[in-house]
């Protein structure tokens, strides 16, 4: 299985999963694509999610591509979003206030 966190899209909020709960994810035998500075602005740093296991990845395309999961912090902007995930990917996000 493999989960993917991409950047949050221009103008909203970002705010990304935690690096130790992406270990705890990649200990569990999960794959984990962070896309590269996805986590910066919320202080975790590429580094400390490859030190965790995740992978970086260079891109959204990348990042999302064969994701079983795709986890954002919002609704996308656009219902597919995510054209290079597998098909029907699950998508978890925090619903608009």
């Amino acid at each position: 299985m493999k989960i993917a966190v991409p950047v949050s899209e221009p103008g909203r909020t970002p705010r990304r999963a935690r690096t130790d709960t992406a270990g705890k994810f990649v200990k569990a035998g999960i794959t984990i694509a962070v896309e590269r500075d996805a986590g910066r602005s919320a202080g975790f740093l590429d580094e400390a999610y490859a030190a965790a296991g995740a992978t970086i990845a260079a891109d959204e395309a990348a990042t999302v591509a064969d994701a079983d999961i795709v986890v954002r912090v919002n609704k996308p902007a656009t219902p597919n979003s995510t054209p290079q995930a597998r098909r029907d990917p699950h998508r978890f996000s925090r619903a608009a206030r």
